[in-house]
């Protein structure tokens, strides 16, 4: 009888599991995460505030009707006059800011949006990380599959591509601007290098996972490591890179 009653307490403990897993899984799939940020900014008693930055016009106050969609990163508003604006989502360009007068989220120096009664701008920002954080994973791991035969092949080189003058340019512009702290341009000027030949600077990886982690975009950061380690697993700096990947995915999960 005992065994009976612990089979039946096992099988509805698993039950219970389960169904909070399906539950899990679908507060953060895409369409529920997008469907809550549309909710919140479409919601006329959280009373939100938005201002834009009109390429033209500069910064302004603008009276949103309605948040109409959210693609991917593209969040589109659709403002009076029949005024369609597209903001996109981008970490490390969505900046949240709290004082004693308001929240606000900053997001990539085009929108502000603002709650005088600090209602709902943190949730709004915690639900943009979560969309990104599965859209970005999902990207990213297809991405390094590819990376990994490209790898295999730069491996299997016996001469390895050279740095071109073009790319040594966008280097040294990169580490110079790091130097300077102003991560974000580092990080872009690194892109430019790697657009010229993915293979012929390896470290590029490695400082471009250093740069993303020191604004804050981990997920970044742990892709262009792997590549990076794919590159030269054998570097002497392997350890200190696996590593550093164990500490930004620890970051993720807070």
């Amino acid at each position: 009888m005992k065994t009976i009653q612990r089979i039946n307490i096992l099988f509805l403990t698993l039950i219970c599991l389960n169904t909070y897993a399906q539950e899990k899984s679908i507060v953060n799939s895409p369409d529920r995460l997008k469907t809550e940020i549309l909710k919140i900014l479409n919601d006329k008693d959280n009373k939100l505030s938005f201002s834009y930055n009109d390429p033209k016009k500069g910064w302004n106050w603008i009276k949103v009707i309605e948040a109409t969609n959210l693609d991917n990163y593209n969040l589109i508003l659709k403002a009076k006059k029949e005024q369609i604006i597209s903001v996109r989502l981008v970490p490390g360009s969505i900046t949240y800011d709290s004082n004693a007068n308001y929240d606000r989220i900053i997001i990539s120096d085009s929108l502000i949006i603002v709650s005088w009664e600090k209602k709902h701008i943190r949730e709004i920002h915690q639900l943009i990380s979560a969309l990104h954080h599965i859209y970005t994973s999902e990207a990213n791991v297809k991405e390094l599959a590819v990376f990994q035969t490209i790898a295999a092949n730069y491996k299997a080189l016996s001469e390895k591509p050279t740095i071109t003058e073009e790319q040594r340019k966008y280097i040294v512009q990169a580490n110079s601007k790091n130097e300077k702290k102003e991560y974000q341009e580092a990080l872009n000027l690194y892109k430019k290098a790697i657009n010229v030949n993915p293979l012929s600077y390896p470290s590029a990886y490695n400082n471009m996972a250093l740069l993303a982690a020191q604004i804050k975009d981990y997920q970044y950061a742990i892709f262009n490591m792997k590549k990076y380690l794919m590159l030269v697993p054998e570097a002497e700096d392997a350890r200190a890179a696996q590593d550093k990947i164990y500490e930004w995915e620890a970051e993720i999960g807070k």
